[in-house]
């Protein structure tokens, strides 16, 4: 590598790699160029550049893209799966809500959950508030 790479171009390379739409893609792409010919580089030694500095040793970083180019369409095909996954998922927390009247009623324990909240309430009032942080939603346990 001949140059460094700018806190800007790293922005312009993560945009070029994480968008979906080819309009910006190819308008980052070449926004990029410009910035690493002024840095001494190629764009393609400032993208490896700005991968080994971002990964942290992530062996994933550049998946996503190394997969695009080897199968066009990658990304927009695991983009539209992660849309079904979170379509299936909000009509699955309307039908819940939609059955039991309300996101309390759903997330209100049953007569087993409750038989086992008493059977441990004495370690869980110990332990509470090292939890105390933790909600539970129709996804699951959150510390959100």
């Amino acid at each position: 590598m001949r140059g460094q790479i700018s806190r800007k171009l790293r922005k312009v390379i993560d945009l070029w790699r994480s968008t979906t739409h080819e309009g910006e893609r190819q308008a980052a792409r070449a926004r990029g160029e410009a910035l690493a010919k002024a840095a001494g580089m190629t764009f393609e030694e400032a993208a490896k550049s700005a991968s080994v500095a971002a990964s942290g040793g992530n062996p994933f970083v550049g998946f996503d893209d190394w997969m695009e180019a080897k199968e066009p369409g990658w990304k927009a095909a695991r983009a539209a799966e992660r849309k079904d996954r979170e379509d299936a998922r909000t009509a699955r927390r309307a039908a819940l809500i939609a059955r039991f009247g309300s996101l309390a009623a759903v997330l209100e324990p049953c007569e087993r959950e409750r038989a086992i909240l008493a059977a441990v309430a004495r370690w869980r009032a110990a332990c509470e508030p090292s939890h105390a942080r933790w909600t539970h939603d129709l996804d699951g346990l959150s510390d959100g």
